[in-house]
């Protein structure tokens, strides 16, 4: 029997964004490795949507087109100072 993917995946995504950018792709690579080590069975592309949603509901920001994620980056937003 497989373990079910993690309830709240955004929480998973969050703690591999940081204050300065990061590749999307560094950020999905580090959510399959999680899931990977606690034999979580996850799809790329669903956690490529949690990161739009995410950047839809302005709890990170990203730079560049989000579907090429070797040259996209995200980060956590930045307050408006």
């Amino acid at each position: 029997m497989q373990p079910e993917p993690p309830d709240d995946l955004n929480h998973i995504i969050l703690s591999f964004v940081r204050s300065d950018w990061r590749k999307v792709a560094l950020v999905v690579g580090s959510v399959l490795h999680w899931c990977e080590d606690r034999q979580i069975k996850m799809d790329e592309q669903e956690i490529v949507k949690k990161i739009v949603a995410l950047i839809d509901a302005k709890k990170i920001e990203n730079q560049g087109d989000i579907s090429d994620w070797r040259r996209s980056e995200v980060r956590f937003r930045q307050s408006d100072s």
